[in-house]
């Protein structure tokens, strides 16, 4: 059998014996070339040993999670320094709520110390017309009994 295929390999061109020669010899790389990532003992430990492409996949993929890490930490700091400036915004929110209640409650009773002395100052006036009244008719009252007293005396 073996003379028959060096034969038939003798009658190929060049070509075909290129093929035929990349074809076997592909055929026994795959059958018994590596797979990777192969597990293997190295100074008491297991390792992982990995080909140069799963390598720089690795590496270029756990570059990236680091940067994604650092990204997210970052991103969770300044949630947490949104919520205490969030925080200290609604406490002098509040603040200024308060502050406006005080002063609606400080206008609302000097506009009810305003209509307390607008009322008192009716009264005053009213009471002054009353006294002026009384004032009035005590002189004229007195000067009338005066004036009668005398015409009396006379």
């Amino acid at each position: 059998m073996k003379t028959q295929i060096f034969s038939i390999i003798g009658k190929m061109n060049l070509i075909t014996k290129s093929i035929a020669l990349f074809v076997f010899v592909l055929s026994n790389s795959i059958a018994y070339g590596q797979t990777y990532p192969l597990l293997s003992t190295y100074e008491g430990d297991t390792v992982l040993i990995f080909n140069i492409e799963q390598g720089r996949y690795l590496t270029k993929s756990n570059e990236e999670k680091k940067y994604y890490k650092n990204l997210v930490e970052l991103c969770e700091r300044e949630i947490v320094v949104q919520k205490e400036i969030t925080n200290n915004q609604d406490s002098v929110i509040t603040n200024f709520n308060l502050v406006k209640n005080d002063y609606e409650i400080i206008i609302r009773n000097k506009d009810d110390l305003l209509g307390i002395c607008e009322m008192e100052k009716e009264t005053l006036v009213t009471e002054i017309k009353k006294q002026k009244r009384h004032k009035i008719i005590a002189i004229i009252g007195g000067s009338i009994i005066s004036l009668l007293g005398l015409l009396i005396a006379i």
